[in-house]
């Protein structure tokens, strides 16, 4: 597997070589799941840390690679993995990443503490988060997909009017707010069921500890 070294990192591949992406960020960070313009895959890093201020080139330098951000290609798959060197190093080290994705392309993706974003992606995704918020903005039109579940924070989900969405939500804890024009929809304070135009994609959100919110773009 291919080290990411230094503070920033941009990396490509091509749609071609890759379909699916397999991303695990197991320290801090928030991630951005974009809609490539392109047939290309494109994986920003941008490694930072507290207190490094005070701290010469070399002592940044040596902070930064201790964060272990690891790349490698398995058969058509991308696979991400973000951790430390040191897994007792409790530090303030994060790893922001933006993944600008073509939406044929497959999306797993796991996220220990930070917000995830996905905005304009459209293709299967499966995405679980510990503690942090998940926001979507999108457009679902073909037969995809998607799997969101958050442990500790809120989701907010956006849909455009012409998505064509067969959606689940449930909450253990808070309460699940919908605006959306549902037909068939069964709702309680912690669960809605309901398709919005034809159904097509298949969307379930789930959250253990926070509040979801449905609504139109």
């Amino acid at each position: 597997a291919a080290q990411v070294k230094g503070g920033t990192a941009v990396h490509t591949y091509t749609a071609n070589a890759v379909n699916t992406i397999d991303f695990k960020n197991r320290i801090l960070g928030d991630l951005s799941i974009q809609s490539s313009d392109n047939d290309t895959i494109t994986v920003s890093y941008t490694k930072s840390f507290k207190g490094s201020d005070g701290l010469d080139v070399k002592a940044k330098e040596q902070k930064l690679d201790e964060i272990v951000v690891s790349e490698a290609v398995s058969g058509k798959t991308l696979e991400v993995e973000i951790k430390r060197s040191d897994e007792n190093n409790n530090n303030s080290s994060r790893v922001d990443v933006v993944l600008r994705v073509p939406s044929r392309v497959s999306i797993v993706a796991s996220n220990n503490a930070g917000d995830v974003q996905v905005v304009n992606f459209s293709g299967d995704l499966k995405t679980k988060v510990n503690i942090g918020n998940m926001n979507v903005s999108t457009k679902i039109t073909g037969e995809v997909s998607w799997d969101i579940a958050v442990n500790i924070g809120d989701i907010e989900a956006k849909f455009d009017a012409d998505s064509s969405v067969d959606l689940t939500a449930s909450t253990n804890s808070k309460n699940v707010l919908s605006s959306l024009p549902l037909k068939g929809e069964r709702s309680s304070s912690k669960s809605l069921q309901g398709i919005l135009n034809e159904g097509k994609g298949k969307v379930s959100l789930t959250n253990n500890l926070g509040t979801i919110r449905i609504s139109l773009r």
